[in-house]
């Protein structure tokens, strides 16, 4: 009896330790956009929403929307083409107005905003709190009159994500 209880423990530790083993990280997958001229992580393939136009000064914007949504985690890629007199426009003001006129839609507050570069051109990177109590991080990149926005949501103890960090690093514009 003694016997079966020691080959009974053994095979228990050997489970117990098996288990134990590293999880394999799952396979991002990198989503290359020929037409918008983007490419990024994701977590898994993302789904391309309509085009959607809005009126703006000076014309309209059409936008197009490229998101994942994974254990609670969003991931979204936004390009937008504005109309073609932003194309002079200065590129920190077209940024920070981009930024803090989103923010104040969202009912956003900003915790932490810092200047970037992606692929040579000229972006910012931006952290925020939302009012659901969900938190925010993403790039906004301009080159030209063409917007890129690389955003996360996600639950405010997610917000310094390996997964987060991951997507946001992976994006890159031509």
């Amino acid at each position: 009896m003694k016997y079966d209880m020691k080959i009974l423990m053994i095979f228990l530790l050997a489970l117990f330790v098996a288990g134990c083993g590293e999880q394999k990280p799952k396979p991002w997958k990198e989503y290359v956009s020929a037409e918008h001229n983007f490419k990024a992580l994701f977590p898994n393939e993302p789904t391309r929403g309509p085009k959607q136009t809005n009126k703006m000064p000076g014309g309209t914007i059409d936008s197009y929307i490229y998101c994942r949504v994974e254990d609670k985690l969003k991931y979204e890629v936004v390009y937008s083409e504005l109309p073609a007199i932003y194309k002079s426009y200065p590129v920190d003001k077209l940024l920070n107005s981009l930024i803090d006129n989103t923010l104040k839609t969202l009912g956003a507050s900003t915790i932490k905003k810092t200047d970037i570069s992606v692929n040579g051109f000229r972006g910012k990177e931006v952290e925020f709190d939302l009012p659901d109590g969900m938190a925010g991080r993403g790039r906004i990149v301009a080159n030209g009159n063409r917007v890129y926005i690389a955003i996360t949501k996600m639950p405010k103890e997610n917000a310094s994500s390996a997964d987060i960090s991951k997507f946001l690093e992976s994006f890159e514009i031509k």
